[in-house]
């Protein structure tokens, strides 16, 4: 819901007071997330436009800055559909995916198989220098930007979980571990 997911925006009341309880909460990213400048050029190299952008860091954590004032129905980013990791329920199994599997699956599990086949297709392209592995390359930069380890309400104990006082949470992160216990 949207206030389930209002409340642990960075610097809320709420991720403040869980920060205190657990420590601060993790997010494991590859050493190179802070090379801003080498983010941006492979972004611009792949054809992803927003020049009123920029990746910076606030306060340890990576974000993207508008650099100048965002109009009403202005194109803040495009990115080439030949980049982007998309599912969708209508969506037709892919070649490489068990059909059954990837019929019955939810959209977040269709995603981490992208995401996985991806991140194991980076290793294999270093080598090639066609377009199409160029574009995959790219594609690689970028999962080698995204948080490996996660310290989030799912891995916590339901004392934790309870001393939040949040019923709502609570309800979502059981329902959570219930659906993965179920894959």
């Amino acid at each position: 819901s949207l206030q389930a997911s209002a409340a642990f925006l960075p610097g809320s009341a709420l991720m403040q007071q869980t920060a205190r309880a657990i420590g601060k909460p993790s997010l494991s990213m590859s050493a190179d997330i802070f090379d801003m400048e080498a983010t941006q050029e492979a972004l611009q190299e792949a054809g992803v436009k927003g020049s009123a952008l920029s990746v910076k860091c606030f306060d340890g954590v990576r974000g993207v800055c508008a650099e100048e004032e965002l109009l009403p129905n202005a194109c803040v980013m495009a990115v080439p559909a030949s980049l982007a990791l998309q599912v969708t329920t209508v969506q037709p199994c892919p070649t490489w995916a068990d059909k059954e599997l990837w019929v019955n699956a939810p959209w977040d599990l269709r995603l981490a198989l992208c995401l996985l086949r991806a991140q194991k297709q980076q290793h294999q392209l270093e080598s090639d220098s066609s377009n199409a592995m160029q574009l995959q390359l790219v594609r690689a930069r970028w999962l080698n930007m995204l948080p490996t380890t996660f310290n989030t309400p799912f891995y916590w104990s339901d004392d934790l979980l309870a001393s939040l006082r949040y019923p709502h949470l609570e309800e979502v992160v059981a329902a959570q571990r219930t659906e993965w216990e179920r894959l």
